[in-house]
């Protein structure tokens, strides 16, 4: 299988609304439940 390691920004965008839509419509909840997708490349290298 050829699955893709991350998302683009556009991804991102769409993937944060429709979890928020989710909630919206499944949950109950007092307030604002804030919803936070967070990208990040770590590369780490060692000199020997």
């Amino acid at each position: 299988t050829n699955k893709k390691s991350s998302i683009d920004e556009a991804e991102s965008t769409l993937l944060v609304r429709n979890i928020v839509k989710r909630i919206e419509s499944e949950l109950e909840y007092p307030g604002q439940i804030k919803v936070v997708i967070i990208r990040e490349t770590r590369v780490v290298d060692y000199a020997k």
